[in-house]
């Protein structure tokens, strides 16, 4: 299960057979959660962020915009 913050909800985790971060587009319209699991955007977060000598504890990205159904519909 993960928290999405800017929908103050909780989604079923489509990758529950490991460990991973939460990344995903959520629509501002429908507001659907589509997850993905990219190992270089969790991987790019962690490097910058020790670069800047921070510890991440917890990393969870969302990306809002207009899923494709919804940009077809009238």
């Amino acid at each position: 299960v993960h928290r999405i913050a800017s929908l103050n909800a909780f989604v079923g985790c489509d990758h529950p057979d490991h460990a991973h971060q939460g990344q995903f587009f959520i629509c501002r319209q429908c507001h659907a959660a589509i997850e993905l699991e990219r190992t270089a955007i969790s991987d790019s977060i962690l490097d910058s962020a020790r670069s800047l000598g921070f510890r991440v504890e917890a990393q969870t990205v969302e990306v809002v915009g207009l899923c494709a159904r919804c940009q077809t519909a009238p």
